[in-house]
């Protein structure tokens, strides 16, 4: 990434030409990104697009463009555990008690399944180099983005499907002893705005096109992130940022080198 950057910068100081205009904006848009694809197809999230973006010329066809934007992206995620219903117990008076109910096609496991999301929110900062032929632009470059903010929820569900086989108050009907089994089904929803597991700083790049209507720009890019946005992914996430952008932007232009 730092070569990159080298790279482009190296690419400017090149140009021979005098810089011809400056041109800079708000810029609006939207973050589409795509979730794993499941069994039965793939979802998208949206997240909000919002900043200042500027591009200096160098000549007619080459351009250097930045700026700086508050951008939000959306990760979702799910874990699947299995685990026994004793394996809290540790054993009781030095017996096992999964052992003692060692019976075929008895299921002493738990199944804990997680569902999560999470909103992000980054500072996001690109350096792209930009190639115009007339009203259409390509651009390619590396961005980097400093996280701001964070909003979690997550869904945990305990599933025993020995318990959800037996009527416990067969068992226990006065319930003396209800307060020593746990539930057949229990769920755990948690929201939280905490940033402690997170990645601070994330990096990638970015390529796309946009196309000018006089002053107005419209922008479709792909970024593809390099850095997990939490610092210890679960086993098979896909913990990186992948997103499309749509915006648009309104251009003021500031001559340096106007027609006599």
């Amino acid at each position: 990434m730092r070569l990159l950057t080298v790279l482009l910068l190296s690419l400017v100081f090149s140009f021979s030409l005098k810089a011809q205009k400056f041109m800079f904006g708000p810029e609006l848009g939207l973050n589409i990104m795509p979730t794993d694809p499941t069994d039965i197809g793939r979802e998208f999230l949206l997240g909000t697009h919002a900043g200042m973006n500027a591009s200096y010329a160098f000549g007619t066809n080459f351009s250097i463009a930045s700026g700086i934007f508050y951008t939000l992206t959306s990760k979702q995620y799910e874990r699947h555990e299995i685990g026994g219903i004793f394996d809290n117990l540790g054993g009781l008076f030095g017996i096992d008690p999964a052992e003692l109910l060692n019976i075929d096609g008895l299921n002493l496991d738990s199944y804990i399944d997680t569902e999560g999301k999470y909103n992000l929110s980054y500072l996001q900062m690109p350096l792209l180099a930009q190639y115009n032929l007339g009203n259409f632009q390509i651009f390619l470059g590396p961005y980097a983005s400093f996280l701001v903010g964070a909003r979690s929820k997550e869904l945990t569900t305990t599933t025993i499907p020995l318990l959800q086989a037996i009527d416990i108050s067969t068992i226990d009907p006065d319930g003396n002893f209800s307060f020593l089994i746990p539930p057949a089904v229990d769920s755990e929803f948690v929201e939280s705005s905490s940033k402690i597991g997170l990645n601070r700083f994330d990096y990638g790049a970015t390529a796309g096109f946009g196309y000018s209507f006089d002053r107005l720009q419209l922008r479709l890019s792909y970024s593809y992130g390099l850095e997990d946005y939490v610092v210890t992914p679960a086993d098979g996430e896909n913990a990186t940022q992948q997103f499309f952008r749509i915006g648009l932007t309104y251009q003021f232009v500031c001559n340096s080198n106007p027609e006599p």
